[in-house]
């Protein structure tokens, strides 16, 4: 995790989160390791949107977190820290 994320920057990481999946979706050809990223950022979005709060069940099934750490933490250092950010803060809402 980068810091200490502030919960107001939630909306605004989410956003950076698809723009960045987004980007690598397309470079990737479509692996789906990507598709998961991007379903959960999406789910995440359209949450605060409604200004809903997230089931326990959904939070236990996050795993940007575990993606993060396995896969991107050095090779995509940036990618992950705002894939750590976006679970921290929405598991914290």
């Amino acid at each position: 995790m980068s810091g200490n994320p502030k919960p107001e920057a939630l909306p605004g990481l989410i956003a950076k989160g698809l723009e960045m999946v987004e980007q690598r979706l397309r470079q990737s050809n479509g692996a789906q390791i990507y598709d998961s990223i991007k379903a959960q950022l999406t789910y995440m979005k359209q949450t605060i949107e409604a200004h809903a709060k997230p089931s326990d069940e959904k939070l236990d099934s996050l795993t940007l977190g575990i993606y993060a750490a396995r896969e991107f933490e050095t090779s995509d250092p940036a990618f992950a820290d705002v894939l750590f950010d976006v679970e921290y803060l929405f598991k914290r809402l």
